[in-house]
């Protein structure tokens, strides 16, 4: 588990530094993750180790079974940067897909923070189209005017 957060970890990075990168290992590690008819997803963690009997029958593990807990939760904000990333790059062609990984993702992050907790990551896209509202207050009707520019709304009649 923390060799699979740090590729993709460094997958994030990479992509970000270098928007000419082939997304394709990017594409297959966040489905590899995401979509558990792929690779089991930390379903088979669940199954191995997260079960009452385990626990009682290796109690010396209890701190490796939290850890790997963590790992588990701190996995879903990298791949909620890294499914942006993909959106971003992928080209139409990829809509299904991308498409797919956002519901296995979205169950994901559901059950898991749900299961083990909400965690953040320091890894951010930045997003320099983004369009900020800004709230004008005219003294004279008292009213709170949302627009996107000083262009009058008004009608030309």
């Amino acid at each position: 588990m923390e060799g699979s957060n740090r590729t993709l970890r460094d997958l994030i990075v990479a992509h970000r530094s270098d928007p000419s990168l082939q997304l394709n290992p990017l594409s297959m590690k966040i489905n590899g993750i995401v979509d558990a008819a792929v690779m089991g997803g930390i379903t088979n963690y669940e199954k191995a180790f997260f079960q009452p009997e385990y626990s009682e029958t290796h109690a010396d593990d209890a701190a490796s079974i939290d850890k790997l807990k963590d790992l588990i939760a701190s996995q879903i904000p990298l791949l909620e940067v890294a499914i942006q990333l993909h959106r971003q790059r992928a080209p139409v062609s990829l809509g299904p897909f991308q498409q797919r990984l956002e519901e296995c993702f979205s169950d994901m992050q559901t059950h898991v923070e749900h299961n083990y907790g909400k965690k953040s990551t320091e890894l951010k896209l930045d997003t320099p189209h983004s369009v900020t509202m800004r709230r004008q207050f005219s003294g004279v009707t008292g009213n709170l005017d949302h627009r996107l520019s000083e262009v009058s709304l008004a009608s030309s009649e």
